[in-house]
């Protein structure tokens, strides 16, 4: 049972001599502390909550019993309890008397908010994105009500509006729900009566992978070694592409963020930022030799004025500003790669995510091991590797049923 009470947080006093009042909310010996407004003394504490508080207090302890009860309220409602959709319950306006049960529209709200409050804006739009079409097709839909069956008329409705096709916008939006799902099962506050809806024998999410094809290797030394441009804006996205090249293909937003002390020895050292939430107990790093190659592009387009390597930030940059930046600096180099890309005749439309792509198919055609691939990439695991580049295999299919008399 969940117990309430409106008490000081003797924890963190301050400099006024005063506590901040919160209500105290324990779970199962579990003692977490909600904030309220105001701060206290003691003596003020006592004066409050005394049968019979005078003048200046009422309205304090009026509001204070307000919140207990609505406290208690709300926790008949929430069964399991949980508490951040308990506070989001306690500040709103929202009506909770007629609910029962876990809301999944609740569940993504959370997660929604703590992605959003890690920086992880990406991931919290595309939980937003899962969160509006799962609710769209069941509103009010609750964690008990999602079962096989509801996955798959899910999968039948959603299938409907894409012209009878299967794409792969539901996997994106089915795999968030199953993320929420075992993050409860991990904290053990997945009701027992709820079944695990995903998995064999129930619903598999599916799974709609396209062939990618990539730049083939003359394509690629034909945009290292241009040098006839159409102005210095297509000339600067040329050179930054090909230093996100070699520099193992990293994504636009560890490339900026690239500073000149990320140098040991002869390599530089990052961090994934697709990662760094993910494997904090082991850091996923990421090594970029500075071949003579990559010092040569270096020298051109370096800014040694900046602590960043390309001087497209400055220092200490909030998380907001790193996002607007790398957002400007993938349409300037998009904007001039593609009208690049089309005049040498590419077979893939030349853009910032292609480099990537160009990097680890060069490799593996040179015949570089998967694990080595695995490490220049940053990825977790060589399946991780294996599957990427899998997905660019077409050529190599066409190339062995060549030998067919």
């Amino acid at each position: 049972m969940v117990r309430f009470e409106i008490t000081l947080d003797k924890r963190t006093q301050k400099k006024n001599g005063k506590y901040p009042l919160k209500l105290k909310v324990t779970d199962y010996n579990k003692v977490r502390f909600v904030s309220l407004k105001g701060d206290f003394t003691e003596l003020e504490y006592k004066s409050i909550f005394i049968k019979d508080p005078k003048k200046e207090y009422v309205e304090v302890r009026s509001m204070a019993d307000h919140w207990l009860q609505r406290a208690k309220e709300i926790e008949k409602t929430l069964k399991p309890f949980n508490l951040e959709v308990f506070k989001d319950l306690l500040f709103s306006n929202k009506d909770f008397k007629k609910r029962t049960g876990m809301y999944v529209g609740d569940l993504f709200d959370m997660v929604i908010d703590r992605k959003t409050n890690d920086g992880c804006f990406k991931t919290a739009t595309s939980y937003k994105s899962s969160k509006s079409i799962l609710l769209k097709f069941r509103p009010n839909l609750k964690i008990d009500e999602v079962t096989p069956e509801f996955l798959r008329q899910f999968e039948s409705w959603y299938i409907s509006r894409n012209e009878g096709n299967l794409t792969s916008s539901i996997s994106i939006y089915l795999r968030p729900l199953r993320a929420i799902f075992n993050e409860l099962i991990s904290q053990g506050k997945l009701p027992q009566d709820v079944i695990y809806p995903f998995g064999r024998y129930r619903y598999i999410i599916p799974e709609v992978r396209k062939a990618k094809t990539t730049l083939k290797r003359d394509e690629i030394v034909k945009i290292l070694t241009h040098e006839h441009f159409e102005n210095e804006d297509e000339k600067f996205a040329r050179n930054l592409w090909v230093f996100q090249f070699y520099c193992n293909g990293v994504n636009l937003k560890d490339l900026i963020k690239i500073k000149w002390s990320d140098q040991i020895d002869q390599s530089f050292v990052i961090r994934r930022e697709k990662t760094k939430n993910t494997m904090r107990g082991n850091p996923q790093l990421v090594r970029i030799p500075i071949t003579p190659k990559l010092q040569s592009i270096l020298d051109q387009i370096g800014d040694r004025n900046s602590p960043y390597v390309l001087g497209f930030l400055n220092k200490n940059p909030s998380e907001s500003t790193i996002l607007n930046k790398k957002s400007k600096v993938g349409k300037f180099m998009n904007c001039n790669l593609i009208r690049l890309g089309e005049r040498l005749g590419l077979s893939v439309k030349l853009t910032t995510k292609v480099a990537r792509d160009a990097y680890a198919t060069t490799l593996k055609k040179s015949g570089v091991s998967i694990e080595a691939i695995a490490e220049m990439l940053g990825q977790s695991s060589t399946a991780v590797t294996k599957h990427y580049l899998d997905s660019f295999d077409q050529e190599q299919i066409h190339e062995i049923n060549n030998f067919l008399p």
